[in-house]
């Protein structure tokens, strides 16, 4: 009875390969963006709207040498609603149909000007984590004080990351954003 919002979740486990690691987060972005019951932003967000200001958001990982692509709904406790809605049970159906009844064409395929914008937003995001000024951490010794319990930074450090460079984006992997799509 403390919480004041519910979190819903779906993950999608894949192995992780440069080859479709920016296609998976595309694909995660556009599922998160509409349905076919609203295909639009304007109606997905009406419809967000209408569930007390829930939110939808999705999320790409590293998980080992896995991608995981997660959508997620939050959304204000039934408790909280006028006249007993049920915002939750609402909350969840929005987040089936995003997955199981995404707004795609008779051919089962993401409309083109869907995928345009998506590619534009995830070309700017990748752009913009390029920009950031990172250094991967420097290896330590397992006495220095910038560790937690003095525990070492992984041997070869550059290398730990595989093909994508340390702190770059789960959705690029190298290459320029021209080659990612």
């Amino acid at each position: 009875n403390r919480f004041k919002t519910n979190e819903i979740s779906i993950s999608f486990c894949t192995p992780l390969s440069a080859k479709t690691a920016s296609r998976n987060a595309l694909c995660a972005n556009l599922l998160a963006r509409t349905t076919k019951k609203y295909p639009t932003l304007s109606e997905f967000n009406k419809k967000l709207a209408m569930l007390y200001g829930a939110s939808v958001t999705c999320s790409v990982a590293k998980l080992g040498e896995n991608q995981l692509l997660t959508l997620n709904a939050s959304s204000l406790d039934d408790r909280f609603s006028f006249e007993n809605d049920k915002i939750s049970v609402d909350a969840f159906n929005l987040l089936m149909s995003m997955v199981f009844d995404a707004n795609v064409d008779e051919n089962g395929l993401f409309y083109p000007q869907d995928i345009d914008r998506e590619k534009r937003l995830l070309a700017e995001k990748i752009e913009s984590e390029e920009n950031e000024v990172f250094e991967p951490p420097k290896p330590k010794d397992s006495k220095s004080p910038d560790r937690p319990n003095g525990v070492p930074f992984p041997p070869e450090s550059e290398e730990f990351c595989g093909f994508e460079r340390c702190g770059a984006s789960l959705f690029f992997c190298g290459g320029s954003v021209e080659e990612v799509f």
